[in-house]
């Protein structure tokens, strides 16, 4: 009986382990290269890594420079449309998603770099944008979200560029946003924004419905670049205190780190057109800091994007 009672204690104790919810992350990043200067990138902005190619925004160059996972530079899109490339994404389909805010655009680009479609179409619902600085596909690929940085809003349009849906607005409520930097949606169709100037995380469903929020002052200092990694913990940028966060989708947090690189540094523009909104590194002699925003790939390899050395980093995760 005494041994049927232990047996029983111990299925117990596995059964609550099991239903605590899962445990916090054991992460070790390692860096394992490097590569840029002030040669290769202008204002480096936004970095979006798959299992091919690693693709980095430059908003003072104009352009998009395509790198081999090693930091080999292959190529350059969108030269000669481009005008102050923001946030970027890339599609399961292999297209390249670019933020103009200084166009109040946003451009799809072929794998080949060949110009697809240009957001939004010119009709009377689209309203036009208002500094986009972030945009994403849906799950389907056949919604794109568009994060404005000076209208505060999040846009929804059809694939062939006329506006479905809208929300946010300027404000410290739920579902507002106060200069909000970037944006990610994950494969169940939950939107989250990094709500940079509110110092949280919002997430929203498919439809636009706010769901949950977390982080404050306390937890984020300038939160930009957001992805998830292969198990679905969302990686932020949490520029203003240096480092990367992680925390689970649900507002939990599990860890964060720190290299020692990522500092504030006085850097000066080299854009002749002066302050852009949603640039962190545009206005003469700001204070820039990192890391501005971050990628996996399809291995499970971290690309960060230390803007103030002007570089970026590739991390192995152990």
């Amino acid at each position: 009986m005494n041994r049927q009672r232990f047996y029983l204690a111990l299925i117990g104790l596995a059964l609550c382990f099991s239903c605590s919810g899962p445990q916090r992350p054991q992460l070790d990043f390692e860096l394992i290269a490097e590569w840029g200067n002030e040669d290769l990138f202008g204002d480096p902005f936004s970095v979006q890594a798959t299992t091919e190619n690693v693709y980095v925004s430059d908003s003072y160059r104009g352009e998009i420079l395509v790198f081999d996972p090693a930091g080999k530079l292959r190529s350059s899109i969108g030269k000669a449309m481009l005008v102050t490339p923001a946030g970027i994404s890339v599609s399961r389909e292999g297209h390249l998603y670019v933020a103009d805010p200084n166009q109040d655009k946003v451009f799809e680009f072929s794998p080949q770099g060949s110009v697809l479609r240009v957001w939004p179409q010119d009709d009377s619902n689209s309203k036009g944008l208002d500094g986009p600085v972030a945009v994403a596909p849906g799950p389907n690929g056949e919604t794109v979200f568009v994060l404005e940085f000076s209208g505060h809003r999040v846009k929804a349009f059809y694939r062939e560029g006329h506006l479905k849906r809208s929300w946010g607005g300027r404000g410290k409520e739920e579902g507002r946003f106060y200069s909000a930097g970037d944006l990610r949606v994950f494969t169940n169709g939950e939107i989250f924004v990094s709500d940079t100037h509110n110092y949280r995380i919002q997430v929203f469903s498919v439809d636009g419905k706010f769901l949950r929020s977390w982080g404050s002052r306390k937890e984020f200092d300038d939160p930009a670049g957001i992805d998830f990694d292969k198990d679905g913990y969302v990686f932020i940028a949490d520029s203003g205190n240096h480092r990367v966060q992680v925390w689970d989708r649900q507002g939990k947090f599990l860890t964060s780190y720190a290299h020692p690189s990522w500092q504030s540094e006085q850097v000066s523009s080299r854009s002749d057109q002066g302050e852009h909104e949603g640039s962190h590194t545009s206005s003469k002699g700001e204070q820039v800091s990192s890391p501005l925003d971050l990628s996996f790939d399809a291995r499970g390899t971290l690309y960060v994007l230390d803007v103030a050395r002007k570089k970026i980093q590739k991390f192995a995760l152990r």
